[in-house]
């Protein structure tokens, strides 16, 4: 019973998303894509290799507006913001975003842009971290080399910044942009708080240091109107069904309170107590 459960609350899921699809699109805005893992392993945050590919042909194929994170910055600024623009992020730095997710990447001429934490790489692997290898300092130099892929900061050891002391968290913005910033000959403008926790603080530091935008989890969409410190990402994962991800890049995700109030009659219907 608990199986049938869950495959018709998917299928609901995926046909309250079907509909949002054809809510009017809202103009001067775009949808930024938060990914981790790409690869074949079991975990929540991995999407398949076959799968990734697919969602990217999609986009390629319907004409989506793909742009990096600085052509969205630039959009803000001129305040014009192309109908369909979306943009590609990874999070963490997982060597499996070189191996498997770049080539697709180059395949379709796709840019995207990589948040890696600076004290977790496979030249120094840091031990709290244990589980999917991470990128090396020479894969970040080619895939910032290739003109496709942005390599920037998620800080140094990945803390819940609301957790942290103001000086603490000034270590961990500052370090980590110091060393890309060295290792890549770039000048970092782009932030993603590590699990999204974030601050007043947070968001002072990162103005102080030169960082001019901050990117949380936080789903939804960005407007010419969004805090350029707490812009909203949309998370990709395992869970993501194609039907999903079709509502996700022209739309957002739905944030829990629409999805529930879309999702609750039909639900009821179907799962309350006789």
């Amino acid at each position: 019973m608990n199986r049938v459960s869950t495959v018709l609350k998917r299928h609901i899921k995926d046909l309250v998303y079907f509909i949002y699809r054809y809510f009017p699109h809202q103009t001067q805005r775009a949808v930024i894509l938060m990914y981790h893992s790409i690869d074949a392993n079991p975990l929540f945050m991995t999407v398949a290799t076959n799968v990734f590919e697919a969602q990217v042909q999609y986009l390629k194929t319907l004409q989506f507006n793909v742009v990096s994170l600085d052509t969205l910055a630039h959009y803000i600024e001129i305040k014009s913001i192309p109908k369909k623009t979306v943009i590609l992020t990874f999070d963490d730095g997982y060597q499996d975003n070189y191996k498997n997710a770049f080539p697709i990447l180059r395949k379709y001429s796709i840019p995207a842009t990589i948040f890696v934490t600076t004290g977790d790489t496979a030249d120094k692997p840091d031990p709290q971290f244990k589980g999917i290898k991470k990128l090396s300092t020479d894969e970040f130099i080619a895939m910032e080399k290739s003109g496709l892929v942005s390599i920037e900061p998620h800080s140094v050891t990945h803390p819940k910044f609301t957790h942290l002391q103001a000086a603490d968290m000034e270590r961990e913005i500052t370090s980590s942009k110091q060393f890309l910033d060295t290792l890549l000959h770039k000048n970092c403008q782009h932030f993603a708080y590590p699990k999204g926790y974030h601050n007043e603080m947070s968001k002072t530091i990162l103005r102080r240091v030169g960082i001019r935008y901050g990117y949380t989890v936080q789903s939804g969409t960005v407007s010419l109107d969004s805090d350029p410190y707490t812009l909203s990402r949309n998370s990709v994962d395992a869970l993501t069904t194609y039907v999903q991800f079709k509502t996700i890049v022209m739309h957002g995700k739905l944030s829990t309170g629409l999805f529930r109030s879309l999702l609750y009659p039909l639900y009821t219907m179907l799962f309350r107590r006789k």
